[in-house]
């Protein structure tokens, strides 16, 4: 039994196709696997394209915010007439305007790095979706692997891996 001849993968070699069926119960679960693996697959690749999305929509408010608070600082220093002016008449306001004036800031900066750290999270998390897509890319081509050993060539179907 040892020295039988092996097919891909190492695998016993293929069954002879004139003894299997299309209605067996191997090729039935065989075929019923594959599509399962296809589902997940397709599942995990609108998982990814989801992730991807809001990690655009994340970098795209950060970007916005920081765009905020420049024209909000370029249009103060333009119209008082430079920076040493702008700074000249914040020094020169009562301390409460001081906090609020620095704390819109600080609140737009703040806000504008949560959205960053929102955008970096999403990242990580495409990267362990798409290492999980490899992982059901295997499963796949493991189902299809079991279709060609458990049915005749005219049931097989579409064996190919679909695409994100």
């Amino acid at each position: 039994m040892d020295n039988l001849p092996t097919g891909p993968g190492g695998k016993p070699p293929f069954p002879d196709p004139k003894t299997l069926d299309c209605l067996s119960t191997a090729c039935q679960a065989a075929q019923a696997e594959k599509v399962m693996r296809t589902n997940d697959f397709i599942l995990k690749c609108g998982e990814i394209a989801a992730a991807e999305a809001r990690a655009s929509a994340f970098m795209a408010v950060a970007v916005s915010i920081f765009g905020v608070i420049g024209a909000i600082l370029g249009a103060v220093v333009t119209a008082v007439g430079g920076v040493a002016a702008a700074l000249a008449i914040f020094a020169a306001l009562p301390w409460i305007l001081k906090v609020i004036i620095v704390g819109i800031f600080v609140t737009l900066l703040a806000t504008a790095l949560l959205f960053l750290t929102l955008y970096a999270i999403a990242k990580v998390q495409v990267a362990i979706l798409e290492g999980n897509l490899n992982g059901l890319r295997q499963a796949f081509l493991s189902s299809v692997d079991d279709i060609m050993r458990s049915c005749p060539t005219n049931c097989w179907g579409n064996l190919t891996l679909p695409t994100c």
